[in-house]
C-alpha cells in the first residue's frame, strides 16, 4: 500500500501539483545502492525532478548537527534541515525515523506517504 501511495504522489509530482526537494544527500544515498536498475531508476527520477532550491548551507549544517546532537543519524538529520529551508511537508517511508521526528520541535511537517494521501485526498 505504501508503494501505491509513493507512485499516487509521483504521479502529482509530475501533473506539477506538487514538487519535490531533492537534496545533496539524495544523490549520495543513491550512489549506495547495490541493484544497478534501481540505482538508475532512481537517479533517473532524481534528475527528472530535480530543481534549484535555495538554501543557506551554513544554516542547513548548523541545524542538522543540532539534530544529529538529538539522536538522529546523519543522512536523516541532513534530510530534514533541508526540508525545514526548503519544503512545507517531509514524507518519508522510514518508520524509526518518522518516531524520531514525532520527538522532536521541526519547522517541517513529517509524515508517511500513505498518510499524506488521505490528508490530500490524493486519487
Amino acid at each position: 500500500m505504501e508503494t501505491s501511495a509513493l507512485y499516487l504522489i509521483l504521479s502529482h509530482v509530475h501533473k506539477g501539483l506538487y514538487q519535490l526537494n531533492i537534496s545533496p544527500v539524495h544523490y549520495r544515498e543513491v550512489a549506495s545502492i547495490s541493484d544497478s536498475f534501481e540505482k538508475i531508476q532512481v537517479e533517473t527520477l532524481l534528475r527528472t525532478y530535480d530543481q534549484n532550491h535555495f538554501y543557506d548551507l551554513p544554516v542547513v549544517l548548523q541545524r542538522a548537527e543540532e539534530l544529529i546532537r538529538r539522536g538522529l543519524g546523519i543522512a536523516d538529520a541532513t534530510h530534514l534541515a533541508m526540508a525545514e529551508q526548503c519544503s512545507d511537508i517531509f514524507i518519508t517511508c522510514d518508520d524509526k525515523l518518522l518516531k524520531k521526528a514525532a520527538k522532536l520541535r521541526l519547522k517541517v511537517s513529517v509524515t508517511d506517504p500513505l498518510t499524506f494521501c488521505i490528508k490530500e485526498n490524493l486519487k
